[in-house]
């Protein structure tokens, strides 16, 4: 798809009432086939043109997550990752680094855009030459740790974690596999990760956007600030970490179109789906600055 006009928590809720993938394209407005291809994403993988799954309620954690948190800040830093994909036996170099400058920074808020969790075991992406990837619960041990040395180093830092793709694929998987399961407190980010915040998008000063992904393309950054009509936009997903700063006659201010890049490793066995292929991709983390309430 061009444009993401199907999102994860929409194609969820939908699945409650038809298991069709036709008639989930029809209601969504996009081919079936791109219908099958978000359902593999989300580890929800189709058999034929149904999804074999019992309908299952929509799990308890994804709605109540599903919503904006906001705050104002006049003078003050915020810290931006995204992308972590957070593995048992490895740390990358952008982890290290956020970690030792975090103190330094002393920030107002610290952002987790996103795809903190890999999911690995709910991919669509099969293993290759028999490789395993880490368990459910190796995963998601191991991005309790990070997440807690990251709070540990933000002092007094306001704590958000916005969802991501990744984020989601166990729930998913849960509540169409075994929805028996979905709920439990094992799988639930808000009680793995108590001292982060979750929602789906930050807003600041109502001026500035951060959110795991809005707008597709190499172009994003740009795209995304014009789909908020001229908000300055945050995200990740994309892994590639850039700036584009854009202004014009309808907004006397600069806004920014920021890709976070990621906080993982790109090289790291979890991406080696790209088979050696070129990627745009970066490690590292955004600092955003504000004075007098204006985003610098």
């Amino acid at each position: 798809m061009p444009a993401r006009r199907v999102h994860d928590q929409d194609l969820l809720a939908a699945l409650q009432t038809t298991r069709s993938t036709s008639k989930l394209a029809s209601m969504f407005g996009v081919t079936t086939r791109a219908i099958i291809y978000r359902l593999r994403e989300l580890g929800v993988p189709p058999a034929g043109n149904h999804v074999v799954a019992a309908q299952p309620p929509m799990p308890t954690s994804l709605m109540r997550a599903q919503g904006r948190l906001k705050t104002d800040i006049t003078d003050g830093r915020v810290v931006v990752f995204s992308d972590a994909h957070f593995q048992p036996d490895a740390i990358s170099t952008a982890n290290r680094a956020l970690l030792k400058l975090l103190p330094g920074f002393e920030p107002a808020v610290v952002v987790c855009n996103g795809d903190a969790v890999d999911g690995a075991t709910t991919s669509r992406h099969a293993p290759i030459f028999g490789e395993r990837p880490p368990s459910a619960m190796q995963e998601l041990r191991a991005s309790q740790q990070r997440l807690d040395d990251i709070a540990d180093a933000a002092g007094k830092a306001r704590l958000i974690y916005t969802l991501g793709n990744h984020d989601i694929r166990l729930h998913a998987y849960l509540a169409t596999s075994a929805p028996q399961l979905a709920d439990l407190p094992a799988v639930d980010l808000r009680v793995l990760f108590p001292r982060w915040d979750v929602c789906w998008s930050f807003w600041l000063n109502d001026s500035t956007i951060i959110k795991h992904r809005y707008r597709g393309g190499q172009y994003a950054p740009a795209n995304n600030v014009r789909g908020a009509l001229g908000m300055s936009f945050v995200t990740g997903h994309l892994h590639s970490m850039k700036c584009i700063p854009l202004s014009s006659y309808a907004h006397k201010a600069t806004a920014y179109g920021i890709d976070t890049g990621m906080l993982a490793d790109p090289e790291w066995s979890a991406f080696a789906y790209r088979e050696d292929s070129p990627a745009d991709w970066r490690s590292g983390f955004v600092v955003l600055t504000w004075a007098r309430g204006r985003l610098l």
